[in-house]
């Protein structure tokens, strides 16, 4: 069914600036100015960070207004058509995480490539379609990245490796959606299911800490990522660091970490968690022991400032109604008490 006139359909699941990049570059349009199509946000410095405007998901931007303007589309449908549900969304210039093969059957059928909505979260780490995980785009994301990322797939030769086994996929899909599912429940359904819905979700990033000059780097990072960990600069406070880790966070860390999670907040009942632990074990990848993860994992050192902002930004919940994640957490605020960042106050209480 053709959606709008003179222009390509958007594919299912297409962000806005990939669709207007190949509007730009297709024969069937007929507009005055492509070059307007292209998506080429600005910047601000905001702390020790940049922050672009999204031309994806932002409806309020003047590219947006502009856009619509040059194509002749209704800026309501547009806004509907390609808006983005996720709380988790990562920013524009850390979008590089695709999969191969939905590139691949863009152009099977005919068209130029698409970037999806799907891969811009940073909870994403599998394409649900192909049942693979994401790969990497090289340089740096673009209007064009899609088509970047294509050329990339096309001039790459993959190296296997047992992480990547089809049957090891598979497995860590059945877990990893599980887990997606509990957080959709949790978002939507009382109190307390919003209360675990947000501690998930701050774990997630405390878990991906970045590594820098004074801090290590989070548990999830350290025990996942692959390859050589770049250091950040000190001049990131650690809210910045909280806020950027889990966007730059490659999808073997992201999964780690929400199985680390899935299993303190028994998302993933022990049973099932050992059989994922034997199957590493066959495949020869690391995942800490199940039966002592409490005290396995742990959270980085930081400072009494640090502890103040860790106490305010995991907020007030009830840690008896998770075991396994109170055992952790009484095993550091040990060692917070010892190091003396904090005088016996427990994460989790009212301070």
């Amino acid at each position: 069914m053709k959606i709008f006139f003179n222009v390509p359909n958007p594919v299912d699941d297409e962000t806005f600036s990939s669709w207007l990049f190949r509007c730009s570059s297709s024969r069937l349009t007929v507009i005055s100015d492509r070059g307007g199509l292209l998506a080429r946000p600005d910047w601000t410095w905001s702390g020790g960070l940049i922050k672009f405007d999204d031309p994806d998901f932002d409806v309020n931007t003047e590219f947006f207004n502009r856009a619509c303007d040059i194509v002749r589309i209704d800026k309501h449908l547009a806004a509907i058509l390609f808006q983005f549900h996720d709380k988790e969304v990562v920013s524009w210039e850390h979008r590089c995480w695709f999969c191969p093969e939905c590139l691949r059957d863009d152009v099977k059928e005919g068209r130029t490539p698409a970037w999806r909505k799907t891969w811009c979260s940073s909870h994403s780490v599998f394409c649900m379609i192909h049942k693979v995980e994401l790969v990497k785009l090289k340089g740096r994301p673009s209007y064009s990245k899609a088509w970047d990322a294509y050329v990339q797939i096309c001039n790459q030769n993959l190296i296997a490796s047992t992480w990547s086994t089809e049957r090891f996929v598979r497995l860590r899909i059945i877990f990893f959606n599980r887990i997606k599912r509990w957080l959709s429940v949790g978002a939507d359904s009382g109190e307390i299911n919003e209360i675990q819905d947000r501690l998930f979700r701050r774990l997630f990033r405390v878990f991906l800490q970045l590594p820098t000059q004074r801090r290590d780097a989070g548990i999830a990072r350290t025990f996942f990522h692959q390859g050589r960990m770049k250091k950040h600069t000190d001049l990131i406070t650690f809210k910045e660091n909280l806020h950027l880790c889990h966007q730059i966070s490659e999808p073997r860390s992201r999964f780690g970490c929400m199985m680390l999670l899935g299993i303190l907040l028994e998302i993933i009942p022990q049973i099932d968690s050992l059989i994922f632990q034997r199957y590493c074990e066959a495949e020869k990848v690391y995942f800490p022991d199940v039966l002592g993860i409490e005290n396995t994992i742990y959270f980085g050192a930081i400072n009494r400032e640090d502890y103040k902002f860790l106490h305010g930004y995991l907020g007030l919940f009830p840690r008896r109604n998770w075991p396994r994640l109170d055992a952790f957490l009484t095993q550091q605020d040990d060692r917070y008490q010892r190091a003396g960042v904090c005088s016996g106050m427990m994460l989790g209480e009212s301070l």
